[in-house]
């Protein structure tokens, strides 16, 4: 039984004996099997007479077949088209493989289904070519000449697939940093405490390619080095991938994968519109959007607003919301989609935030534990809420055309606050001590959001109309015994949004 898979980079549909794969084996860069004599194989073929002439030249295909090739070289090559999209430039790293000297997407690409390439393939004893894992996915090839080819790569865009990628349910979301926001800062320091940021939710994490950790190390945060640049908004930078472990309430095992998308900022800026269409589909699939916004741009806070209508946040969302919904919709966007203050800790804003919003912000994010002390796979709601209403209430002073645009066009959002250093910055290198506070809330609501965590909230009904129960609130107590005392319809809800109550 075959397994669909859908591509995280070009989003296109297949089956998993449909993927390609990375040849494990390249040939030495220099062919030493047509002598020296001839000028080609070309050559050989015609004047060559020797007996050996055919396994020759036999041997000959075979070293070419395995041969290194840029794919930059033929413009009509699939990697090559995926990547000029975004600059001709892929952001794909391999350090270890670099070291070597050998670059992963230079690694001849092998389809199963290509009688040319079949013949290189071991035979496996089911009669095809794949090897399978237990769950029958397909996962690896064997070559005649012993070596398994594990890297599957998309059979349409021949971007790389991590291992297993596909046996799991995935949920993705896409990172959008708001002009200046911090957004790779922030990346950085949740990346670099993922295991510890899962565990407090009941989950296990690991990173299932090495992108995860070529980002961290090409944008490492320590104390007295420069923070990292801003992503460059031309490039499209590598999905990052993990997969979350835990038990559901059956004591079962369950497995996720997470994807991560990292957008720039600039793309929602006047003038970007081009390059916007081409990171659109990251944002039309993704499951959830976290939005980081730049606090600088607040009035209150810079004491003049540093950016016009057109670079700011509402501004943004509105860009989310016509690639979410091709511009149709009444609704607006109804994936949630969390609305970050980043940076917080900055002198201006400190200086415009109330005391108590300040001391809530300023407190770690408490796990919900079981009887035994261990952390549940809960997102602590009643916790957070508090803070997401002072932080509304702070926004609708200062920026009340953000608030009414996500009242109004983003069903499904929610606010938060954070820090990714929680220290001063000179010269552009934080001073330390680096303290990051409340960086993981936005994505641990997601993740409540998603189904991978449960929330200790009393749960609220979706509204009938809206869809959503983002605005679904109790009746009062009075107002219910009011329509059961005069033998009308009790309704126990109401949505703010809409007014419906049922």
């Amino acid at each position: 039984m075959s397994v669909p898979i859908t591509c995280p980079y070009c989003f296109a549909e297949m089956e998993d004996d449909r993927v390609l794969f990375r040849s494990d084996r390249v040939s030495a860069r220099e062919q030493e099997i047509i002598p020296d004599e001839f000028d080609d194989p070309e050559d050989f073929q015609a004047r060559y007479r020797g007996a050996d002439k055919e396994e020759l030249l036999s041997r000959y295909a075979e070293w070419a077949f395995f041969s290194e090739r840029d794919p930059f070289k033929d413009p009509n090559d699939p990697y090559a088209r995926f990547w000029n999209q975004y600059g001709g430039v892929t952001t794909e790293r391999d350090s270890f493989e670099e070291r070597l000297g050998l670059l992963p997407y230079h690694r001849p690409v092998i389809d199963p289904s290509n009688p040319a390439h079949r013949r290189y393939l071991k035979e496996q004893p089911d009669g095809s070519v794949f090897v399978r894992n237990q769950g029958g996915m397909v996962t690896q090839l064997t070559l005649n000449s012993g070596e398994s080819c594990t890297c599957r790569v998309c059979r349409y865009c021949h971007n790389p697939l991590p291992d297993g990628y596909g046996k799991n349910p995935v949920k993705s979301i896409a990172l959008v940093g708001v002009t200046g926001s911090g957004k790779t800062v922030y990346l950085s320091q949740l990346l670099k405490r993922m295991g510890d940021y899962a565990a407090n939710v009941g989950l296990d994490v690991t990173a299932a390619f090495r992108s995860a950790g070529e980002f961290q190390r090409e944008n490492r945060i320590t104390v007295g080095r420069k923070l990292p640049s801003p992503t460059p908004f031309q490039q499209f930078q590598q999905p990052l991938f993990y997969e979350l472990v835990g038990m559901n309430e059956d004591g079962e095992r369950t497995t996720d994968t997470l994807v991560l998308y990292d957008v720039a900022g600039e793309l929602f800026e006047a003038g970007n519109a081009t390059y916007l269409d081409k990171f659109a589909p990251f944002i039309k699939h993704a499951d959830g959007i976290i939005v980081l916004v730049d606090p600088m741009q607040l009035e209150s806070v810079s004491g003049a607003g540093q950016l016009g209508w057109e670079n700011s946040p509402a501004a943004a969302l509105d860009a989310i919301q016509s690639i979410v919904t091709d511009d149709r919709g009444a609704l607006g966007c109804t994936k949630p989609v969390a609305v970050c203050l980043s940076q917080i800790d900055r002198e201006e804003a400190q200086r415009v935030l109330s005391g108590e919003l300040r001391h809530m912000l300023n407190a770690r994010v408490e796990p919900v534990a079981d009887e035994r002390g261990l952390p549940r796979r809960v997102f602590n709601a009643e916790q957070h809420r508090p803070i997401a209403e002072k932080i509304k209430e702070f926004l609708l002073e200062n920026q009340p055309s953000l608030v009414t645009k996500l009242d109004m066009s983003f069903p499904n959002h929610q606010y938060f606050a954070f820090t990714s250093l929680g220290c001063a910055v000179e010269d552009g290198k934080p001073v330390g001590p680096i303290i990051p506070k409340r960086i993981e809330e936005p994505l641990y609501w997601l993740l409540c959001k998603l189904g991978l965590l449960t929330s200790n909230e009393e749960a609220r009904p979706d509204c009938p109309k809206c869809k959503t129960n983002a605005y679904t609130y109790r009746l009062p107590q009075e107002e219910r015994a009011r329509r059961i005392l005069f033998k009308t319809r009790c309704r126990s809800y109401g949505c703010r949004r809409c007014g419906k109550t049922w």
